[in-house]
């Protein structure tokens, strides 16, 4: 270590450059660079705290006197309320000894001061905060070393600690702190209410595997009752779907699906004409409520003849709508939203691709893309890549099939979906 000839004016200069928030690596090279004398930091740190009774202003902290370290130790003061709350008292820090702040490289903060404590206080973390000069409410310790001395006074033993810890901020709200702030008095949002429907909205009606021959005018009436409730209160659009399965059957004279599985027997010319019933009201309502009626047909896997048929017969019937009979697939746009359809039976896999592909105009022009699909009888709704897959279910009654298989858990209700200009609003369970 350099010999230095300490001096109180070289004590108070080191002093005074503290205040002025320069460490002690600073002091070191500017004072060796004055008097050409090799000072390094650990010589002006040690001379210094060896010395600090020669400091001329005594309402100076004594060493590290560096407002930038933090607000916990900006108000000597303060810090020695806290203590005092917590029943610490300043007998409890030696203040003949030399104190030390540090701010360490990572962020975290060190202190070193000698304090008299027991055991029981010292293990004492919010204490031990206080006494270092730390606010336990935004600081906690990372590693604390103590080195023991003990000494008798009137209060029983005591002992001299070297305490040294490292402690760092908060970053984390406590359990207390959380209560704290959900107590605090929250001002209210304004929010501007109105109703969800709107007349320039579009209805939607998915109308997938109806079976009319396991279904009937009478198994339809509550749902059917229901739908044209929601039909009445007036569309811009109207836009009905018959999604496939629509008669259970592919043949008149035989009960069978378009490949040729044998099904239960059904009476299909009460099938067919319960069929026309149920789309009769449904279409003359549609036309009361609006203008604007879209019919859009695909087959399914058991009427692929029998359902193209019907929604033909039905074309030529009510020629004031606007009708789109297919075969597997259809696709249009409501809005910002493109919607294609499919049975569910073929091509589910590729399904959103198919869609990009086969109906890019579509796909392109809006920002919301839609599969709407039944074929299993239950609702289910799902994402890929952003392109929403709708699997309606349906109200029919159970099949003998399905009762022997046990597929007889779905919710028996019809869907209707409200879009408006921009995006999906509503879905209806009737």
């Amino acid at each position: 270590m350099t010999k230095i000839n300490w001096t109180p004016e070289l004590v108070n200069r080191i002093n005074n450059e503290l205040a002025n928030n320069k460490n002690f690596p600073q002091i070191a090279k500017m004072l060796k660079k004055e008097t050409g004398i090799r000072f390094n930091k650990d010589d002006v740190r040690l001379g210094y705290q060896r010395h600090t009774d020669w400091i001329e202003d005594s309402e100076t902290v004594k060493p590290l006197a560096k407002q930038a370290l933090s607000t916990a130790f900006k108000n000597v003061a303060k810090a020695m309320n806290s203590i005092n709350e917590s029943k610490a008292t300043t007998d409890s820090i030696d203040t003949t000894q030399p104190i030390e702040f540090k701010k360490l490289a990572n962020g975290d903060y060190s202190s070193s001061r000698t304090l008299n404590l027991s055991d029981e206080e010292l293990r004492d973390e919010a204490t031990l905060l206080k006494l270092h000069g730390y606010d336990p409410n935004s600081f906690e310790i990372r590693t604390a070393s103590n080195s023991r001395n003990e000494r008798e006074t009137d209060k029983g033993t005591k002992h001299s600690y070297n305490s040294r810890i490292t402690v760092k901020p908060k970053t984390q709200l406590s359990t207390a702190d959380i209560m704290q702030e959900m107590y605090k008095h929250v001002e209210p949002i304004y929010i501007e209410t109105y109703s969800l429907f709107h007349p320039s909205d579009t209805l939607v009606v998915p109308l997938y595997d109806l079976h009319f021959g396991i279904a009937s005018t009478e198994s339809m009436k509550e749902s059917l009752t229901n739908l044209i409730s929601l039909v009445s209160r007036g569309y811009h659009e109207i836009v009905i779907i018959s999604g496939g399965d629509i008669i259970h059957s592919d043949k008149i004279t035989k009960s069978e699906t378009a490949k040729g599985t044998q099904l239960d027997a059904v009476d299909m010319k009460q099938a067919i004409k319960d069929a026309r019933q149920f789309y009769d009201v449904l279409f003359r309502t549609a036309l009361q409520s609006t203008k604007n009626v879209k019919h859009y047909s695909i087959t399914g896997n058991h009427d692929r003849d029998s359902g193209y048929l019907l929604n033909s017969l039905l074309e030529a019937q009510y020629p004031q709508i606007e009708h789109h009979v297919g075969d597997y697939r259809q696709a249009f746009k409501v809005g910002d939203t493109g919607i294609m359809l499919m049975h569910g039976d073929l091509a589910t896999r590729n399904a959103p691709l198919l869609f990009a592909q086969e109906y890019r105009d579509i796909w392109n022009s809006t920002k919301h893309h839609q599969i709407i699909s039944g074929h299993f009888h239950y609702d289910k709704t799902t994402e890929v890549m952003g392109v929403e897959l709708i699997q309606v279910g349906t109200n029919k009654p159970n099949d003998p099939y399905e009762d022997a298989n046990g597929y007889i858990g779905n919710n028996k209700q019809l869907t209707a979906i409200t879009y408006n200009t921009s995006r999906m609003t509503q879905r209806n369970y009737l």
